[in-house]
């Protein structure tokens, strides 16, 4: 199964490894150092491009900043099990 995670991006399950809230969770000192190393890592893809981050999505090789909410994205995983 694959799942859209905005700017014509899809995920297959296997690779999915979580969806996440932005404004939720990156008041976490543990998300951003996360988010940071990643982009250290050269792991972190914005597909946003103008558009504000709503969440983040974490697969098994990056992880994508996504313009579509992560209540959305699980919401479009139900659609598919």
């Amino acid at each position: 199964m694959y799942y859209d995670i905005g700017d014509f991006r899809a995920l297959n399950s296997k690779e999915l490894i979580g969806v996440f809230d932005i404004d939720a969770t990156t008041v976490s000192k543990k998300t951003r150092d996360y988010l940071n190393l990643c982009e250290k890592q050269g792991k972190l893809e914005n597909i946003s491009h103008d558009n504000i981050p709503l969440s983040f999505v974490v697969s098994k090789k990056r992880t994508y900043f996504s313009p579509i909410s992560a209540k959305t994205i699980y919401l479009r995983t139900l659609k598919h099990d």
